[in-house]
Order: C-alpha cells, then sequence, then structure tokens
C-alpha cells in the first residue's frame, strides 16, 4: 500500500517524468548522431515527430523488458527460497518426496525461463578443458594482460 501511495506522491511523478524526459533527450541526440548527414536532409518537424516517437517506444519497450526481468528474478528468488525451506523441513516421507521433487523442477524451469529471457534463444556453456585457466596459477603480470583484454573487450562492446 505504501508503494502505490509513492507512485501518486507529486514529488516521485516530478522525479520520475526528469528521469524519462533525460532519457529520451539522450536517445534522440544518439538517433540524431547515428543518423549523420542524413538527419539535415529531413524538415526539423518531421525529424522531431519521428525522434518523439521513437524515443517513446524505445522506452515503452526498454521499461517493459527491465520490469520484466526484475519480475522474473524476483519470482526466481522467491521460488528457490521456498524449496530451501522445503528441503529444510522435509521429513523424508513418500508423501513429501514427489511434492518436493516437482517444486525443484518448477524452480529449475524458472531459472532456465529466466536466462533465456535474460541472454535470448537457449544457450548452453561449454567449457573446454584446453581453455580453462587456472587463475591461482598465473603470475601478476599475466593477471593484468587478463584484465587490459577484458576491458578491451567491454570497451568495443
Amino acid at each position: 500500500i505504501q508503494n502505490l501511495s509513492q507512485a501518486h506522491n507529486p514529488q516521485v511523478l516530478k522525479n520520475s517524468n526528469k528521469v524519462i524526459d533525460i532519457a529520451q533527450v539522450q536517445i534522440k541526440n544518439e538517433i540524431k548522431k547515428n543518423l549523420g548527414e542524413s538527419a539535415f536532409l529531413v524538415d526539423n518537424i518531421i525529424l522531431d515527430n519521428l525522434l518523439q516517437s521513437s524515443t517513446d517506444e524505445i522506452l515503452l519497450k526498454t521499461m517493459s523488458v527491465n520490469f520484466i526481468q526484475k519480475n522474473i528474478a524476483l519470482c526466481a528468488v522467491l521460488a528457490k527460497d521456498q524449496l530451501l525451506r522445503m528441503a529444510a523441513l522435509d521429513d523424508g516421507s513418500a508423501k513429501s518426496s514427489p511434492m518436493f521433487i516437482a517444486c525443484a523442477e518448477k524452480v529449475a524451469k524458472i531459472y532456465s525461463d529466466m536466462k533465456t529471457q535474460l541472454y535470448g534463444k537457449e544457450i548452453t556453456l561449454i567449457q573446454d578443458s584446453k581453455h580453462t585457466i587456472e587463475y591461482e596459477k598465473l603470475s601478476a603480470k599475466e593477471l593484468e594482460q587478463l584484465i587490459e583484454q577484458l576491458e578491451s573487450t567491454k570497451e568495443l562492446e
């Protein structure tokens, strides 16, 4: 109930609108920058309308995906917590075992669905024993080089 009252709080609405407005301006500027010379070939009114509708759509989709991902993660955490509580209280009886197994399968499915939601299609991580790095055996210089490689890879993305 407190969250609902905060959602109607004028100060909260004002600040959240500021955040959305700032995000819209940043997205518009980025789109204009990516358009390059093409942006100057379109009438300003048409360009502004296209940018406004595009940024609205981008923000709506981003907020929707973000909301969905956060709620999937919350459900996964809650389900795992309940499963761990069930495991702690499990008396090993024949009656509780099938229910416990079913719950464990559902929790695993929630995490699988979350992985798919966050990373796209089914991703299987294959660990090649040839490429496994034993970090504790690396020297400080080798670790620094690895960190630099990772940082340069992140900058390229």
